[in-house]
């Protein structure tokens, strides 16, 4: 017998009667099992390894490299839902799609807008750019015009328009612009003619297109331009570089619309040469052109002004007919759109959208305080002459005789400039001119208190508690004008309603009653219905207290709180006063009544004086105050830090001080800063003193100082008083609040001091108040000159009105000064941050492009639209700024079931689709897989593999995990051992040394030595091999490797031997009793020749002469008759054999060759 099957040591395993022997071809190297045929060991992408057939792998969709790590990303989520992403906007991208940070998530790459940035695309004309489209009336590389409007000149160095060709463009408001080009004649007398349009509501104006050979042919509307053009006359040989400039306006005409991008058209015309189009913002350098940014359609303020005398009137140097805003060159340098050295690519992370109309936005700090920022649009309806500088609206506080006639007299309005309007102290606010009705004598007063004469039918006693310290409390009478109105549950109490200079010439001092019925201020106007108002002494409750509330009592005891300040005394020296000066719609002077000793006087020039607030007026800024309730105030008394604190001031347990003549109190250092840190400086700033005052035995205050010595500012300033050497502030007996200043600080020095002079005084509620925007002057001065004031006429009207509402200077980063009147709209501070950019899509051309994605499992095509460069408005800032590699990070959704997603961040980069990031959908989870023999990709089958299990079946089979036979042709990939990569299939290509996939040799390729071979030469044993030798068609027993290498030849250096190639081997049998050993014994009744066993020994493969591989030789007689082998018929097997006396039919399903 001769060995008929070998293990792949040499081993033999089986013997048999050889039929026929070939010659065989030992190859050096290691054998492999042919089952394992295309064995490989890749490397995962996590560097993990698995062992697969690659004649079993999927790759389907997996045509490139590109496919590797091909993943579908979301590119929307549902701003309203967390981690909900949308499949249908999706991109597809592979392992070399880089990821990012998701700080960077939102970078983008723009082009900013500044000066010398050319916005217009493909201004050069390249040839790839223009024919990359072709239907007409299309946008081409940039430019719109059909077929038959442009012609290359001199191979597309150059265009020439036969109709019109025309480009849409977006700019920014409130800007200049150049527009440059090259040209030169195309045709004999024909002109250049370049034409800027404006588009829907776009405003825009002309500076200088019409120049020297300029033609200009605007058609002007409200002080903006439709269009305007530059025609160029020229001879045939002529050819340049020209330019002009506009302005940029709004675009949009409707008040409060907002303000949007200007759209225009540039268009070129006539068949002349173009080339280099250029269209730039351009800087304006000196000051007068920066103050130019201003000038632009605003219509004049006169009617019939033109405007240019608007604009020279509105420039306070008067410079602006003398200084041309930038006028453009023919010489500007060209730089195409796609030069970054042009047009450079900035990127910027974290840039928030903003409007169109805060890129109008610019910082200007007012020039008195540059902490005073605005951030605001300027145009030339806000600019103002500059000797108006300082006009402001101002609140004109009514005076206190003002609120004796009306309690509820409110605030007027007056417009002018501080620095032009004389000053007064505060002590002479409401100073105001009456007649002595006795005496008919002028006297001057800034404060009154209301009277009766004594001998009044209306008047009662009333008691106060005064005093307190060392002598204790006691009591005080009053004499004083009592209600018309009982009050319930008591008597008539001390009256506070009477309306001065109401009463006519009917009533006097003798007979005059109170007037409680608060709804009115004519005594005339029906009878009184409620008694005086109470008053309050709790600062909780705002609308009822009064610093100077007091608590009266009648004779029989009861109690009235009542405002000290409004109480009527009953006293003979009460005289009737005629007012000079008559409220408005009041035909005669009005009487007064008021004791002339108990008054303030004020001198004749402080007539009209008053108080007058800005815009900060009514935002003091406490610096101090006392009550002294606390022992710890820290105010000293003649320079020590006891004594002078009492009880018993305008309520009868709270504290005051008390000065005796020459006594003074002291508040200074760290105490003073009571209400502010110790960085507080209080140089340059202004101050005012208010407290509650009372004058004993006839005393006044002579002096309230801020700071010591030479640096000391005290008050009053001036001798204001009729008696020239008197400078001391008058008190009246009653308690009374007082404000004194302006104090301006001089030096930082922490220094208050209060001075009595004659008399005593006792002083409460003291404070330190710094204001700003509060003024103390004459009415008169706040009227224009021509209506004897002192304000400049320019800054009025005819009528006297003003012009302005306001004039402040102001400046901008770039030292410009502007005197402005107002602005022509507010932004927040971000506002200075909003630029507008050319967004690039992250993305080298300018215009829209779609990728192609293949289709997904759904049958859905797929694609992947990058838009066209576009105008956007960013919040963006130099903090801003990222690396260029991470332009265009994004948030993206990944899959991570079948239905959740997660955020995930990747550069999507539009120039590295191609070839690059991009697959198409079919490639959804290819992988790139790493062996020995290079890097491949296809699908990671994971658990869903197939083994090979040498138990199932003849001869073994593949399974998958549960078992069953692995189906046929399926995606299922089949696992092989890890010694097994490399299996390899070799056949010799000379048909005379093979038979086929029969004699194929499975070998590790890795362990193949070539020998010294250089060619083929059968007899010395350099034998020709087909290297990875497959078969095809269905069930194939050598499969093809889906992913390479691809079939070869190579010579390799072999040592011929002998094997069997058919045996015998039954091919019916059956198992019959054997009385003999009473066993079952295998009875053999025919053979077949068998050419393959399994593994468990039984053939597998019986020849088939109809096999295309097998042997010429053995297919015919030596006479060459053609033999054919009897292929077995089931019909006459039949019964043919007899078991247990029985015929049977026995079938074992092989081939019956028994007569060969």
């Amino acid at each position: 017998q001769s060995c008929i099957q070998e293990d792949s040591s040499g081993k033999c395993l089986e013997y048999g009667y050889c039929a026929r022997e070939r010659s065989i071809w030992e190859l050096p190297g290691r054998s492999c099992d042919p089952q394992f045929v295309t064995c490989q060991t890749f490397a995962k992408p996590d560097n993990t390894k698995i062992s697969l057939l690659a004649s079993s792998i999927d790759k389907t969709g997996c045509t490139s490299q590109a496919s590797a790590g091909c993943n579908q990303y979301s590119t929307y989520k549902d701003p309203g839902l967390d981690n909900t992403w949308d499949a249908d906007q999706s991109i597809f991208l592979n392992n070399k799609s880089l990821s990012c940070s998701s700080q960077d998530s939102g970078t983008q790459e723009v082009i900013v807008l500044a000066t010398g940035v050319n916005i217009i695309k493909n201004g050069d004309f390249k040839p790839e750019l223009i024919m990359a489209g072709n239907d007409a009336g299309e946008i081409q590389g940039g430019w719109k015009f059909s077929d038959l409007d442009l012609e290359y000149v001199d191979e597309g160095q150059y265009v020439k328009p036969v109709g019109d060709v025309w480009q849409m463009v977006l700019l920014k408001p409130y800007t200049y612009y150049t527009l440059s080009f090259n040209t030169m004649a195309g045709e004999t007398g024909v002109n250049s003619l370049v034409e800027v349009e404006a588009i829907d509501n776009a405003r825009i104006k002309n500076v200088s297109f019409p120049l020297d050979n300029y033609s200009y042919n605007g058609f002007i509307t409200d002080a903006y331009d439709k269009n305007f053009e530059i025609m160029i006359n020229f001879a045939d040989s002529d050819q340049g570089r020209y330019a002009g400039t506009f302005f940029s306006g709004t675009a949009t005409d409707t008040v409060g619309a907002g303000i949007d991008a200007v759209k225009i058209k540039v268009h070129l015309k006539n068949r002349v040469i173009y080339d280099n189009i250029q269209l730039e913002e351009i800087r304006l350098d000196s000051a007068n052109q920066a103050r130019k940014i201003v000038e632009q359609w605003i219509p004049p303020i006169r009617s019939d002004a033109t405007i240019n005398e608007k604009l020279q009137g509105l420039n306070r140097t008067g410079q602006y007919a003398d200084v041309p805003v930038n006028q453009a060159s023919p010489s500007t340098a060209f730089g195409a759109y796609d030069d970054e050295r042009k047009n450079p690519r900035q990127v910027f992370r974290n840039a928030e959208s903003c409007s169109a109309e805060e890129t109008t936005a610019r910082a200007y700090s007012l020039a008195t305080d540059s902490s005073v920022v605005k951030y605001a649009r300027l145009v030339s309806d806000n600019l103002c002459l500059a000797q108006c500088d300082g006009m402001e609206r101002f609140q004109e506080i009514p005076s206190p005789i003002e609120k004796m006639r009306y309690i509820n007299a409110y605030p007027s309005t007056q417009i002018f400039a501080p620095q032009y309007a004389q000053m007064c102290n505060s002590s002479e606010v409401g100073c105001e001119e009456f007649t002595n009705t006795k005496t008919e004598q002028r006297e001057y007063f800034s404060k009154v208190e209301s009277c009766v004469l004594d001998t009044n039918q209306n008047i009662a006693t009333f008691f106060t508690w005064e005093g307190g310290g060392a002598s204790g409390f006691q009591l005080k009478s009053w004499q004083l004008l009592k209600d018309n109105v009982q009050t319930t549950g008591k008597e008539f109490g001390p009256c506070t309603e009477f309306p001065q200079g109401t009463y006519g010439t009917v009533d006097s001092p003798s007979s005059v009653g109170c007037y409680d019925n608060t709804s009115s201020t004519d005594k005339s106007d029906g009878n009184p219905t409620t008694p005086s108002p109470s008053c309050s002494q709790d600062p909780s409750d705002t609308q009822n207290y009064s610093p100077t509330c007091t608590v009266f009592l009648d004779e029989g005891g009861k109690e009235y709180y009542r405002d000290m300040q409004r109480i009527v005394t009953a006293s003979n020296e009460c005289t009737t006063y005629r007012r000079v000066a008559t409220p408005e719609g009041v035909a005669n002077q009005e009487n007064w009544y008021f004791i002339p000793q108990e008054a303030n006087r004020c001198s004749q020039s402080s007539v009209a004086c008053h108080e007058y607030k800005g815009k900060k007026g009514n935002s003091p800024r406490i610096i101090s105050f006392d009550d002294f309730e606390d022992d710890n105030e820290y105010w000293e008394i003649n320079g020590n830090a006891t004594g002078g604190r009492q009880i018993g001031a305008v309520a009868a347990n709270e504290y005051y001080y008390h000065l005796n003549a020459e006594e003074f109190i002291t508040k200074q250092g760290i105490n003073l800063r009571e209400n502010v840190d110790e960085n507080y400086v209080f140089t340059g700033k202004t101050f005012m003193v208010r407290f509650l005052a009372r004058s004993l035995d006839g005393g006044k205050i002579k002096k309230i100082s801020l700071g010591q010595g030479q640096d000391s500012q005290e008050f009053p300033t001036d001798k204001t008083r009729n008696n020239p050497g008197d400078r001391t502030t008058d008190l009246t007996e009653r308690w009374a609040p007082y404000e004194v200043g302006p104090l301006v600080k001089i030096t930082d020095q922490d220094f208050l001091q209060i001075q009595a002079q004659v008399g005593s005084i006792d002083i409460d509620k003291i404070e330190l108040v710094q204001v700003e925007d509060v003024f103390f002057a004459l009415k008169k001065s706040t009227l224009p000159q021509s209506q004897g004031g002192s304000q400049p006429n320019a800054c009025f009207n005819a009528d006297a009105t003003p012009i302005y509402n306001s004039c402040q200077a102001y400046n901008d980063n770039n030292k410009n000064t502007y005197y402005i009147s107002g602005f022509n709209k507010l932004f927040n501070s971000n506002a200075i941050n909003c630029r507008p950019v050319i967004a690039t899509q992250n993305f080298s051309s300018p215009y829209a492009q779609v990728f192609g994605m293949g289709t997904d499992k759904q049958g859905t095509e797929r694609s992947y639209t990058v838009n066209a460069d576009s105008l956007a408005y960013l919040r963006i800032s130099a903090g801003q700024a990222a690396p260029r590699n991470s332009a265009g990070c994004k948030e993206l959704g990944v899959l991570q079931s079948d239905i959740s997603w997660r955020s995930t961040y990747k550069i999507v980069d539009p120039d590295t689709f191609i070839g690059g990031t991009l697959c198409n959908a079919e490639a959804l989870g290819c992988e790139a897989f790493t062996s020995k023999s290079g890097t491949y990709v296809f699908r990671d089958p994971g658990e869903d593999v197939c083994s090979w299990n040498p138990d199932k079946g003849n001869g073994g089979g593949f399974v998958d995990k549960h078992g069953n036979n692995c189906p046929q042709n399926s995606p299922m990939a089949k696992q092989c051992a890890p010694e097994q990569s490399s299996c390899t299939a070799y056949l010799p290509t000379d048909p005379k040394l093979s038979e086929g996939a029969n004699t194929a040799k499975f070998m590790l390729a890795d362990s193949v030595n070539k020998g010294d071979c250089s060619s083929v030469n059968n007899d010395i044993g350099c034998v020709n091999f087909k290297v990875n030798y497959s078969t095809t068609g269905e069930g194939t027993s050598i499969p093809p490797s889906k992913i390479g290498p691809d079939e070869r030849d190579t010579v390799i250096e072999v040592d011929q031997a002998r094997q069997c190639a058919e045996w015998f081997a039954p091919t019916t049998t059956s198992l019959v009793d054997d009385p003999q050993s009473r066993s079952k014994r295998e009875v053999v009744y025919d053979f077949g020749r068998c050419q393959k066993l399994g593994d468990n020994g039984a053939c597998v493969k019986w020849v088939d002469l109809s096999d295309s591989d097998y042997p010429d030789a053995y297919r015919f007689t030596p006479n060459g008759v053609n033999f054919t082998a009897v292929k077995f018929n089931v019909d006459e097997y039949k019964n043919r054999y007899i078991v247990n006396n029985n015929p049977v039919t026995l079938f074992s399903g092989a081939w019956d060759y028994s007569g060969y």
